[in-house]
């Protein structure tokens, strides 16, 4: 009777020593491969539950050198777990991916799939793709991390055969295409016109769903001919990609329906958020009394280009042009005072750059009159000998104003007034010393 007690006390002993020492194994599918730059391949991350009760739960941190490869999407689409507490995302700036899922059913099994990446081969050389962290849960009711290992993939990206051309296979997979789903039509409120730049870096699309289609794959990349890969990521018909770098991008998309993969369509997308570049704006102006001063200024923009220019006076349109060749541009007359001059220059996504300059325009020196000579004789205009009474002066008599200016050869005008009257006017001119 002792024996079998403490034999049926060993059963037990082993049974729960063998449920709590699962080894599960997160890996990478496939481990290794060779690719060319600018193609697409994906790479599954899976889990083996190391059997005993069954997993039911796993997250993980994953990293990959971003100077060699670049994710396009990460799907979770076929993936044994329903229940998604972080949904898959990634950065291609950091070059992280990650994830956290769960799963009211435990799992048993040596190869479930979880996610799938799809990376875009940017540039030759080695790269990897390894894990930073991660953790599998028991179904044991207690969330045990039974995690064992974790094992990294490395891929060789090598520069695409200089005369491979990718045409032939455009045109076998439109050969018999009679049953396979038509090439999306694209539509972006967001980025309308595929030449056109946009100041906006969070580009919208949207494109509708044929009845048979059952699997939609796209991505957004810098290669006008980048394949999105065959791994759905749902039957959505929209996507909105947000603080996507200055440039010319690209968005793919392709339909699967039962009879597979349809063609392909490239859509070009054109971002500029980057104001041109104001180089030079100056005022000249020899003379501060001149009330038309020449403006000066050079501008430039190294994506959309510079579009035209406004000038602004006193926060006034002055003027608006596209003409760059002339630097020189005059503006004015400007009454005498202060004024701010602002030049704003618009790249052809919209964005614009604007400088601000003040110049004043001085008054003219009157003229400074210094003898009156009439019949009655000569008087002084100055001080100190300035004569209080000066002689009556008829229509009938004549009368003699001297005086000086600054300005040789200048006009000058005198008025004769009259309480009451009109006044006389009186013009001459001063002498090449003024």
């Amino acid at each position: 009777m002792d024996f079998k007690k403490i034999f049926l006390f060993s059963l037990i002993f082993l049974f729960s020593f063998f449920n709590f020492t699962l080894a599960a194994t997160l890996f990478l599918s496939p481990s290794s491969g060779t690719f060319n730059v600018g193609k697409t391949f994906s790479v599954t991350v899976k889990v083996d539950s190391g059997g005993g009760v069954g997993i039911n739960a796993a997250e993980a941190v994953l990293s990959f050198d971003s100077q060699y490869l670049q994710v396009n999407s990460v799907s979770k689409s076929g993936s044994i777990f329903t229940l998604w507490p972080v949904e898959p995302t990634f950065s291609n700036s950091k070059g992280e991916i990650s994830f956290a899922a769960g799963s009211p059913q435990a799992y048993t099994g040596s190869s479930g799939l979880i996610i799938s990446i799809t990376f875009l081969a940017k540039k030759a050389g080695t790269a990897k793709v390894e894990f930073k962290s991660g953790a599998v849960l028991a179904a044991d009711g207690k969330g045990t991390n039974v995690l064992s290992s974790m094992s990294s993939a490395t891929f060789v990206i090598k520069e695409a055969e200089p005369f491979l051309e990718e045409k032939p296979k455009e045109e076998k997979e439109t050969l018999p295409l009679a049953n396979l789903p038509p090439k999306p039509q694209v539509f972006s409120l967001t980025h309308p016109d595929p030449e056109k730049w946009y100041s906006n870096n969070n580009p919208e699309f949207t494109w509708e769903l044929p009845f048979d289609v059952i699997g939609v794959s796209f991505s957004l990349t810098k290669n006008p001919t980048s394949d999105p890969g065959l791994v759905s990521q749902g039957l959505v018909n929209s996507k909105k990609y947000e603080k996507v770098e200055d440039g010319t991008w690209y968005f793919h998309i392709r339909y699967q329906n039962k009879a597979g993969w349809g063609p392909i369509l490239h859509r070009k997308v054109l971002i500029d958020t980057t104001p041109p570049e104001i180089l030079e704006f100056s005022i000249k102006k020899e003379d501060p009394t001149d009330p038309k001063p020449v403006l000066t200024f050079y501008a430039t923009d190294t994506l959309s280009g510079v579009d035209y220019f406004q000038i602004l006076i006193d926060d006034k349109e002055f003027a608006t042009s596209s003409n760059f060749e002339e630097k020189l541009f005059q503006i004015g007359p400007l009454s005498f005072g202060k004024h701010k001059i602002e030049l704003k220059v618009y790249d052809k996504a919209g964005n614009s750059s604007s400088q601000v300059k003040e110049i004043e325009i001085e008054p003219l020196k009157y003229p400074i009159f210094t003898t009156l000579i009439s019949k009655e004789g000569e008087f002084s205009l100055q001080p100190p000998a300035i004569t209080k009474v000066l002689p009556k002066v008829t229509t009938q008599d004549w009368v003699i104003i001297k005086g000086t200016s600054v300005y040789p050869e200048a006009s000058v005008k005198i008025y004769f007034t009259k309480e009451g009257k009109e006044p006389i006017v009186k013009e001459t001119k001063t002498d090449f010393e003024g």
